[in-house]
Formats: C-alpha cells, sequence, structure tokens
C-alpha cells in the first residue's frame, strides 16, 4: 500500500535544518538548544485515562506566573533558541497568562506553538491575535465519536461537541484572516478509542484541520496499564483505511515508528542538547523522563534566569552524564521523545566504514 506522505515529518526528526549547531555541538562547542517543550501549569480540566495530570496530580496547582513566563522566553530567544512549545504537564489554556506569553514570545522571534485538549479557548476578541502568535496549535481530542471520548476523558458527551466546536472556530478564524498556522488534532491510541480511528480521520477533515495525527500510548511504569493496545498491528486495517482520507492539504499521520519499535539502536543519548523540557514547576530537565528527579535538574526559571542555566557548569554536567553513563536500553523508556534525533546523532558520532562510497 501507498503510504500517506508526512510533510510535517512527525515520524523522523528535522534537525537536517539547523546543521550549523549539529556541527558545533559535533565540535565540543556549548550550544544553546533549538527547542523547548514547556508545561506552564501542573493541572488539567479533564481526567484523560492515559495521563498522570488528570487524575492524582489534578489538585497539584502549580504553574509558571506570567512574568517569570515572559523573561524565560525572552531569554531563551536571546541566547538562540528557535521554538517553544507549551507542551506537557497540564493544559496551558487554563493559564490566566497564555494569552500574553504567546503574544511575547512572537515577539522575541520565536516559533510559538501549543497544545490543548480544546475544552476552554482564548476569548472571541483575542482569538485571531491569539493565533496568529502561534505556528501550531495542536488539540488532543483522542476520540472520534462523543461516546468514546466520554470514555477516554471521563468528561460528558456534550464535552465532546463544546471541543468540536472549538476546533471549528478556530480553523475558521485562520481561515477568515488568511493566518500561517498549522492547526492538527491528536489521537493517542488506547483500548478506549482503538474503534474510532478512522472516524477520527473523518472528523479531523469535516473539521478542517490540516492533519490529524495518530500516536501510541507511552507509559513508564514496568507493568503495562491495562488500558494499552495489546499489539498495535492489529488496528492495521483501521489505520490505513484513516490515512487513505489524506489529501494535498489534509494529512492523515500514524506514527507507526514508534508503535511497532522494540529496540533502540544507540547505546547514549545525545538528544537531550537539542531539546530540553521544562515542567510546570519551572524545573529544567533534559527530559522529562527525569521529572522529578534532582539528579538531573539543570535548574529552576524562577530562581535563576534561563541563561544562566544553558550557560552554567550543571548543565554541561547533566549533558555529559546523561551522554556517559546513562544506559538508554534500561534507565530510558522505548519510545522517547529524542529518539529519532538520537538514532542520528549516533550516526554523525559512529560514522560505518568507507563513507565515500555514498
Amino acid at each position: 500500500m501507498k503510504r500517506t506522505k508526512d510533510k510535517f515529518r512527525m515520524n523522523d526528526h528535522k534537525l537536517l535544518w539547523h546543521l550549523d549547531r549539529v556541527q558545533k555541538w559535533q565540535n565540543g562547542e556549548k550550544i544553546s538548544p533549538i527547542y523547548l517543550e514547556v508545561g506552564i501549569t501542573r493541572f488539567c480540566n479533564i481526567a484523560c485515562r492515559f495521563c498522570e495530570y488528570g487524575t492524582h496530580m489534578r489538585k497539584d496547582r502549580q504553574m509558571i506566573q506570567t512574568d517569570v513566563l515572559i523573561k524565560f522566553l525572552r531569554e531563551a530567544a536571546s541566547i538562540g533558541v528557535k521554538g517553544v512549545g507549551f507542551f506537557g504537564d497540564g493544559e496551558p489554556l487554563i493559564h490566566p497568562g497564555l494569552y500574553e506569553a504567546t503574544i511575547e514570545g512572537k515577539k522575541a522571534g520565536l516559533d510559538m506553538a501549543v497544545a490543548s485538549n480544546g475544552l476552554v479557548l482564548i476569548k472571541d476578541e483575542k482569538l485571531k491575535n491569539f493565533l496568529d502568535s502561534l505556528v501550531l496549535v495542536r488539540f488532543n481530542l483522542s476520540a472520534g465519536r462523543a461516546d468514546s471520548y466520554a470514555s477516554v476523558t471521563g468528561m460528558s458527551e456534550n464535552h465532546f461537541k463544546k471541543v468540536v466546536e472549538n476546533i471549528r472556530k478556530c480553523v475558521r478564524v485562520k481561515k477568515e484572516n488568511n493566518l500561517k498556522l498549522t492547526i492538527g488534532i491528536l489521537m493517542v491510541l488506547i483500548k478506549e478509542n482503538e474503534t474510532d480511528i478512522e472516524a477520527f480521520a473523518v472528523l479531523g477533515q469535516e473539521l478542517g484541520a490540516d492533519y490529524v495525527q495518530i500516536k501510541q500510548c507511552t507509559y513508564d511504569s514496568k507493568d503495562k496499564p491495562d488500558y494499552i493496545v495489546d499489539d498495535y498491528r492489529n488496528l492495521e486495517e483501521s489505520m490505513q483505511k484513516a490515512e487513505a482520507y489524506s489529501t494535498e492539504d489534509y494529512n492523515v499521520i500514524v506514527k507507526r515508528k514508534k508503535m511497532n519499535y522494540k529496540q533502540k539502536r544507540y547505546d547514549h543519548c545525545y538528544g537531550c542538547n537539542f531539546i530540553i523540557q521544562i515542567s510546570g514547576t519551572g524545573e529544567v530537565y533534559p527530559c522529562s523522563d527525569f521529572f522529578g528527579n534532582e539528579k538531573y535538574s539543570l535548574g529552576n526559571i524562577n530562581k535563576e534566569s534561563f541563561r544562566d542555566i544553558v550557560l552554567g557548569d550543571r548543565y554541561k554536567k547533566v549533558m555529559d552524564m546523561l551522554a556517559d553513563d546513562i544506559d538508554v536500553h534500561k534507565e530510558c523508556i522505548l519510545t522517547c521523545r529524542q529518539n529519532e534525533i538520537n538514532g542520528f546523532l549516533w550516526d554523525l558520532k559512529n560514522p560505518p566504514e568507507h563513507i565515500n562510497f555514498i
């Protein structure tokens, strides 16, 4: 079968467009990360089956204060960070300073992105400016039908309708104002929504999204949770039917690489030099796997400048520790965020023989 073209390269990486920084890293120079994933809150307004922030951490009301967030974004831009995504931890759209932060991030020269469950939205009078400050907004709907949505999120079927209408509104504002914005919709594939795959693709097309993405559910516990799909290959027929809805203007992207991933092809983690993740506590880590682990904390943007964190001695010490001491086959989850980047960087560090026989 002819597979859908993934024009967003979501099954791969984009370091090929940052070879100047890759070269500096190869030369042993200190570099700033290219991209930051920032959880600006530690709480959420829904309770997805697969997410800890909607369950036992739901009452953790921590967030990065707006003034700190804006200062951090300006500093990040000043040291060469290219993009910031308000992804991870809790729900960013319930942060009272989200609108101002995204506007200021764009002004500083950053590509800004937001991932949301879509249950609440920026007020109508601010929505155009908010969307215009973003290069990407991704809604985690994780269902193609209202009843499945209720099972996945712990919310009602009416909430499904509300999220759908919020996505529709964003698409309308984008088109009416000719905004350079990508609108995507995510499905985290678990048992509760595995019969929705084709319906999800149909819904995304009907809403006018630029893409829908169907991805594996990542978990870090030793015991496999009961909601994890037993074998994604059993859903291949449904995934192919979903991909058939792709057009030149609408991509249905199935992240097969990580669904069927069995073993890392690299022995060390280098990708964290290029992607940094920040918790809603303000704590900076090389990877979300280490959230809450003081040993791998790089600093906290509530207490020190991001510039000082990146240029500081501790930053280098932790990065060296990751590269030299971590056993990625035992200490890291299989489907890590930096996986594709790590494979690329590993090859650069460990070239094959006869490289001129291309």
